[in-house]
């Protein structure tokens, strides 16, 4: 059981967390949450964990490790989503080159839209 927020006496690094019997489980384990909610179909989920994201990536944590998993909402229909995604991927774009290629032809279709918010 994985207990969020809890680190062990000595360690502050935000990169691990308890589990119960005194394990630590790295970062990956800490960002599964995360990853469910963006793969999910729920796009109040996706606006939550990208902002959380966002956030991490402000106070200057490598958040790079979801890249695979927030490039995959750059079609997501719901304009705050995609918003906050394309700020994502100003920040990594240049990291994960190959990736980031992929969403080029939604960026294309984006500025075809008759809707100008999308545009």
């Amino acid at each position: 059981v994985q207990m969020k927020g809890v680190y062990p006496e000595g360690i502050s690094s935000p990169d691990v967390t308890s589990i119960e019997g005194g394990l630590v489980a790295d970062k990956r384990a800490k960002f599964g949450d995360l990853r469910e909610m963006l793969d999910g179909n729920k796009d109040t989920l996706k606006v939550d964990a990208m902002k959380r994201i966002i956030n991490l990536v402000a106070r200057g944590k490598d958040m790079s490790e979801l890249f695979p998993n927030v490039v995959k909402n750059v079609a997501a229909k719901n304009l705050e989503v995609k918003k906050l995604v394309y700020v994502y991927l100003e920040r990594y774009a240049e990291e994960e080159q190959d990736l980031a290629l992929l969403s080029i032809s939604t960026f294309q279709r984006g500025l075809k839209d008759p809707n100008q918010l999308i545009r």
